[in-house]
């Protein structure tokens, strides 16, 4: 069955010009990522991609805070990028701005796992990071001068439980 999920839009809260516009079309077999829009054009990675749901090993889900979230597909044979910057500029990626964007993306994620546990009798694992890691992404973030000392300090003490 076919089935739609819109994500994207144009988001100043992150500091983001110029829209954004991306459709996960999931049907029975594949999933395609069509995007368009501004910023996808501004990072080359307009156009579409599609994916056999068979070939797809994790689905990377990352809900949106103080940055944007993402969703990552990691594909049998393809590197993948790491981080957060990594993830939102990956063509294998979709940026999430909104709690509502983030349900279909979960919708997206529970598909793939329910397509592939029917196809392999196996449950899909999927990638998640250790605190440390993540401090570490957010401190790369820091460095860069994404985000600010307080923004990072409240994050640190968020992830280790403080």
């Amino acid at each position: 069955m076919k089935k739609e999920y819109q994500f994207g839009g144009t988001n100043l809260r992150y500091g983001f010009a110029g829209d954004q516009k991306v459709i996960i079309e999931t049907d029975d077999n594949t999933l395609t990522i069509y995007k368009g829009g501004l910023k996808n054009s501004l990072s080359l990675t307009n156009g579409s991609k599609t994916f056999d749901i068979d070939m797809i090993s994790a689905v990377q889900l990352k809900e949106c805070g103080l940055l944007p979230g993402y969703m990552q597909f990691s594909v049998t044979g393809n590197a993948d990028t790491q981080g957060v910057l990594g993830g939102i500029g990956s063509e294998n990626a979709v940026t999430i701005y909104s709690k509502d964007q983030y349900r279909s993306a979960e919708e997206v994620k529970k598909y793939v796992q329910e397509h592939r546990k029917k196809a392999t009798g196996n449950t899909t694992i999927v990638n998640t990071k250790s605190p440390a890691e993540q401090i570490k992404e957010f401190k790369e973030l820091l460095d860069m001068g994404v985000i600010s000392q307080e923004e990072f300090d409240a994050k640190k003490k968020e992830l280790l439980g403080l």
